[in-house]
């Protein structure tokens, strides 16, 4: 069942991870690359791109 969900998430392009401490990390990562692109003044620009 397990691998059948990791393959639906895998074909929707959901991440998956293995641990909790996988996801959180990740999760800090994408906090830490918003507050850069803040910090250099184009996060509205590169979130407005991203929704297109």
């Amino acid at each position: 069942m397990a691998l059948h969900t990791r393959d639906r998430f895998d074909k929707l392009g959901i991440p998956a991870y293995f641990s909790p401490e996988d996801a959180a990390r990740s999760m800090n990562a994408l906090v830490q690359y918003g507050l850069y692109l803040k910090n250099k003044k184009c996060l509205k620009q590169y979130l407005e791109n991203f929704q297109k």
